[in-house]
């Protein structure tokens, strides 16, 4: 009886470069990302960037995280998930309010000195170096989503429950990475070398978030 061939006999199967594509640890996505988060450390290292305005620059990038989830879940659910984006405008717009009201207690000197907030205004605090750093990361978020959940058909994958949500899960690891390190600042006096060395915490952390969620099946976050 003749033997049917094996696997073995035929050799090993090809890869094909869906294999090497889902194989990769690291999207391409993830180097705009790395660009743009470069900029706030070229402002504390050249441009005299304070910890406030630090913050406010990150608290910007979770407005423009916010941004891109609405066209995300419209892509996911049509006019069915209208109501649900409204929903997440409005919770999304208290978190951001909140968080923002933190930011001016704790690092715009709020807490320790009510008189002093004036001199912690968002105009005051950023200039166009933070206006670059502003740019760049809506740019970079826009080629995660254009290349990541358009290209790649992320939005096949998800639900818009799921989606409603996925924002705070990366915003939670990256802020308490930055509140850890801004804490580390203040305690040294926010000098240019730990502001250095927070901005590259977050960097790291934002890295393995973009990393995480493109290697789970499904993942459909920035």
């Amino acid at each position: 009886m003749e033997r049917e061939p094996t696997e073995s006999d035929e050799g090993p199967a090809r890869s094909s470069p869906d294999d090497f594509q889902s194989a990769s640890t690291t999207p391409l996505s993830a180097i705009p990302l790395i660009l743009a988060n470069i900029v706030p450390l070229l402002g504390v290292m050249f441009w005299h960037w304070s910890l406030f305005s630090i913050m406010l620059i990150y608290w910007l990038e979770n407005a423009i995280i916010g941004f891109y989830n609405i066209p995300k879940m419209l892509m996911i659910g049509g006019v069915l998930a209208v109501p649900m984006v409204l929903f997440f405008v409005i919770h999304y717009g208290i978190f951001m309010i909140v968080h923002l009201a933190f930011i001016f207690a704790i690092f715009g000197g709020l807490m320790s000195s009510p008189h002093r907030v004036q001199h912690f205004s968002i105009p005051v605090a950023f200039d166009g170096t933070t206006i670059l750093a502003f740019i760049s990361l809506f740019v970079s978020h826009g080629i995660s989503f254009f290349s990541n959940f358009v290209g790649k058909e992320e939005y096949e994958c998800s639900t818009i429950p799921k989606q409603m949500i996925t924002p705070y899960g990366r915003i939670v690891i990256m802020h308490v990475t930055l509140i850890l390190g801004g804490f580390f600042a203040m305690a040294l006096g926010a000098p240019p070398l730990a502001l250095a060395v927070m901005v590259l915490l977050k960097i790291g952390a934002d890295l393995f978030s973009h990393v995480r969620e493109r290697s789970i099946p499904g993942a459909d976050a920035e």
